[in-house]
């Protein structure tokens, strides 16, 4: 069975982007799953800040159907910062809901960017 989460039912939303940096990538690892199983179509943009925050990386690509890596000059991935990454996926139109894990003053950032894209927006806490 599916976990729900008080901040964030698990049920089909259509197109979701889970957006986890830094510490904030394992958790959405199984986040994705539990959108996945409930028929969600999963964008994980990632980034990380040091070759740790990626160890949760494969597991991710095993449930996303789409996976975008923002990290460091000394580690694999794009080099473009993470809003850059995000506004552009935004800009396809498919995205009904966002879910960020990770630094609040980031994941703030990350929500104005959303709502003005008119995205649903969940932020859930680093620590989930």
């Amino acid at each position: 069975m599916a976990h729900t989460d008080e901040a964030l039912p698990i049920r089909y939303y259509g197109t979701v982007v889970c957006l986890g940096m830094g510490k904030g990538i394992w958790a959405i690892a199984r986040l994705d799953k539990d959108l996945r199983d409930a028929g969600n179509q999963i964008v994980s943009i990632l980034y990380a800040n040091t070759e740790s925050d990626l160890l949760w990386e494969e597991a991710i690509r095993l449930v996303s159907d789409e996976v975008i890596v923002s990290a460091p000059d000394s580690l694999p991935g794009d080099l473009v910062h993470v809003g850059h990454l995000f506004s552009e996926r935004l800009s396809q139109g498919d995205v009904n809901l966002v879910v960020a894990i990770g630094p609040l003053e980031e994941v703030e950032r990350l929500g104005h960017i959303a709502k003005g894209q008119g995205c649903a927006f969940v932020a859930l806490p680093a620590g989930h």
